[in-house]
This record gives C-alpha cells, sequence and structure tokens, in this order.
C-alpha cells in the first residue's frame, strides 16, 4: 500500500525527515517521507480510506506521512556512513534514481553528522525549529551545552522539567492516553 501511494506521488514533491538518537548502547536512524496528495491522484481502497485522514482531525485530508525506515546503526554515525543508509533506504522504495521522486527537503536537527550526510545524499537541509527552540529554551533555563550540566541554583527547574518530560512522555508512548487527551482537549474547545 506503501509503494502505490508513493507510486502516485509522482510528478510532487515528497519531502523527508531524518534523525539519529541512540537508545541505550545503540544509534537508530529514522526516515520518514512527506507530501500532499490529492483525492483524485488516489485510485485504491486503502488509499482512500487513508485519505480522510485521522477522525480527530489533526491530519489534515491529502497530507501523507510515513515512516519509510527506523534501522538500527551499529556501525559509525559517521555522515558518510548515514549518507549511504538513507540513499539505500530511498533505492530499496523505489524512490532512489534520479527522476523517480521530485525531492523535496530534508529536515534534520543541526548536527554535524547529518548536516553532512543529508549534503552527500542530494537532499536540500531545513535545520527542524523544534530542535533549534530546544537548544535556545534550554540555554534561555541555564542547561549548559551538555545535556543534563545544570547550572547552580535551577534545581526547581531541574526538578519542574523532569515532571514535564514525565507527562509528555507518557501521552506520547500510550495511543489510548493520547486519544482520551484529544477527546477531553475537544470536549473543552
Amino acid at each position: 500500500m506503501v509503494r502505490s501511494l508513493l507510486q502516485a506521488a509522482r510528478g510532487r514533491k515528497i519531502h523527508f525527515t531524518s534523525d539519529l538518537w541512540t537508545g541505550g548502547h545503540h544509534g537508530y536512524l529514522s526516515l520518514t517521507a512527506h507530501w500532499w496528495q490529492p483525492k483524485e491522484v488516489l485510485d485504491t481502497r486503502a488509499s482512500q480510506e487513508q485519505l480522510h485522514g485521522d477522525p480527530q482531525g489533526s491530519t489534515p485530508r491529502g497530507y501523507r506521512v510515513v515512516l519509510l525506515q527506523a534501522q538500527s546503526m551499529e556501525d559509525s554515525a559517521k555522515g558518510i556512513h548515514i549518507s549511504e543508509v538513507l540513499k539505500t533506504a530511498l533505492r530499496e522504495w523505489g524512490l532512489g534514481t534520479e527522476g523517480q521522486v521530485n525531492r523535496g527537503f530534508m529536515v534534520t536537527d543541526a548536527g554535524r553528522n547529518m548536516i553532512n550526510a543529508v549534503e552527500r545524499a542530494g537532499f536540500q537541509r531545513i535545520v527542524c525549529a523544534a530542535h533549534k527552540l530546544h537548544l535556545v529554551v534550554g540555554d534561555a533555563i541555564g542547561l549548559g551545552a551538555l545535556k543534563n550540566s545544570w547550572c547552580e541554583g535551577n534545581l526547581e527547574t531541574k526538578a519542574l522539567l523532569d515532571k514535564c518530560r514525565k507527562i509528555v512522555g507518557h501521552f506520547s508512548r500510550s495511543i489510548k492516553a493520547s486519544r482520551m487527551m484529544r477527546e477531553k482537549q475537544a470536549e473543552m474547545g
């Protein structure tokens, strides 16, 4: 079904997001495709059903977002290796050959390895505004350049942020909690 949606997007720009993160002792790389697909292009029943998006209205009609890959990165997380992984993923989805897809931009964080990888893979790169905002806010509240390096006197701020992370994490990891929150938000207007 994903391949048919990607095929139907021919001639339209497909934009991408990619992120590299670590969990425990493992690194992971994701690649997600984003594009706009008008109703008249879709012809499969599954595609028609997907056209309507989230019943709560959080996904606009015609907007497509598909996680193409989330891969363990056992090898070096250097730009050249990340670039090759991204190119391979695109080829596996039939998006690697020049002219096959009208490539839009790639949104990433501002890490040097991702900047290098995206440029090597031939994308126009855009820095994620949320990542930038995270850095700005972190500096403003006393977070140093290193993760969890708090300045003196910010224990209250750290405790508050730790609680906020737990709340956000709960709603991020639980589909049921997320749905209940959207219902309550709709109910409250």
